[in-house]
């Protein structure tokens, strides 16, 4: 699998947890208030990911992280957090269910 086809996979699976998201909340995929939801879940999706990596890349590549997140080039950031940021399938995952439990007002 290319690196294009992961980031693609990557997208496809955040964009499902989000629509789950809209789903639980009892709102209709298909309403207008549905679309404004999930923009809304992708930008704050978004913040969360990018605090993962600030929080996890070790403090000598923080400044290389942050200009990295200015240029919104998806497929260089991705390459310098798989090789900088230790777990991070286990950050990403455990920032995922702290981000639901959140939004649909779990403990």
């Amino acid at each position: 699998m290319n690196q294009q086809q992961k980031q693609q996979d990557v997208y496809q699976m955040l964009q499902i947890f989000l629509y789950s998201l809209v789903q639980e909340r009892g709102v209709d995929l298909q309403s207008a208030e549905a679309a404004s939801m999930k923009k809304d879940l992708e930008e704050r999706l978004e913040l969360a990911i990018s605090k993962v990596f600030i929080e996890h890349v070790p403090e000598g590549k923080r400044d290389e992280l942050l200009r990295l997140l200015e240029e919104k080039d998806q497929k260089k950031l991705e390459e310098f957090v798989r090789a900088n940021v230790p777990n991070l399938d286990q950050a990403v995952s455990a920032m995922l269910e702290k981000f639901r439990a959140a939004y649909l007002g779990i403990s």
